[in-house]
């Protein structure tokens, strides 16, 4: 068997950094249908429940912050935040992900989200992702922000 070509496995990273990127608006999908099929076995699983706690992980949330896909593409905060309202998640971890989300992207003189994003017309139409969280009390800071780390409770 022969090893991938360059162009093979340069497309094969890609791939896997565009996963990280994805990985939040999968579980938003997925935070959906549970809404709508609450009864459905899935969402039982230990596999799903793995795929939930991947967010609190350092190298996802890491992956999240550094990723073309991720905060400023995707809006991951928000929609983290929502599969863990969906999923049984601390209100805590949930308002700590709007607030990186909305401190990165967040333009307040425009109140838009289109802070260093690629795509500024479909970002700023995806803040309608915080029409699925409760009312969760959240702090803006005009300070840069502290980096790529969430949750306080991290899991390597």
């Amino acid at each position: 068997m022969h090893g991938l070509s360059t162009v093979d496995t340069i497309r094969r990273n890609d791939l896997f950094e565009k996963a990280w990127g994805y990985h939040s608006f999968n579980l938003h999908a997925l935070a959906m249908l549970a809404e709508q099929y609450p009864t459905a076995s899935v969402w039982d699983s230990a596999m799903l429940q793995r795929t939930i706690d991947l967010i609190s992980n350092l190298k996802y949330q890491l992956k999240v912050f550094y990723n073309d896909y991720g905060y400023s593409y995707n809006p991951a905060g928000i929609e983290n935040a929502y599969a863990l309202e969906v999923f049984g998640g601390d209100q805590h971890d949930q308002r700590r992900w709007v607030e990186k989300q909305l401190n990165l992207c967040y333009d307040s003189e425009e109140n838009l989200l289109i802070n260093g994003t690629p795509d500024p017309a479909t970002h700023a139409a995806r803040i309608y992702e915080l029409t699925y969280l409760p009312n969760i009390e959240i702090e803006l800071t005009s300070e840069d922000d502290s980096g790529p780390i969430v949750t306080d409770r991290i899991s390597r």
